[in-house]
């Protein structure tokens, strides 16, 4: 018989017994733990996280979608991992410069490195959503 048990903290929990594993939540999704100590975050769930940018620069993570509400501001993707997703989209009827980089120089976003100089987006509700592979970024 399986039995789910429902903890409140701030870590990953203790290791489990032999045989067993551990299926508990995070602020970024669900993970298992196996006996041996390893971390596993788990597929699925699927939301996005809202936000809205209101600052010149913003550090994306993994399942943001981004509204950026200020003329001028530079996004940054996180280091690729496989499955990650970011969307940025502009809200501000005034576009002075909004860029979309890279974490750094050899990753791509569909085989162009925006590493220094981003992907632009100069038109109110214009959008961009990205997934990764775990080694570059792609458009969707």
């Amino acid at each position: 018989m399986s039995k789910i048990t429902t903890v409140d903290q701030a870590s990953a929990p203790s290791n489990p017994a032999a045989g067993r594993h551990t299926i508990y939540a995070k602020s970024d999704g669900f993970y298992e733990l196996d006996p041996a100590g390893t971390e596993t975050k788990l597929a699925g769930g699927g939301g996005w996280s809202v936000v809205t940018e209101t600052t010149a620069t913003r550090s994306a993570v993994d399942g943001e979608f981004i509204l950026v509400s200020v003329a001028s501001c530079v996004v940054t993707l996180p280091a690729p991992v496989a499955d990650s997703r970011v969307a940025v989209k502009v809200i501000t009827a005034t576009v002075t410069d909004i860029q979309i980089r890279t974490s750094g120089v050899g990753i791509d976003i569909d085989g162009t490195d925006y590493s220094s100089t981003g992907l632009a987006l100069s038109t109110q509700y214009e959008q961009i959503s990205v997934v990764s592979d775990g080694t570059d970024w792609f458009i969707y």
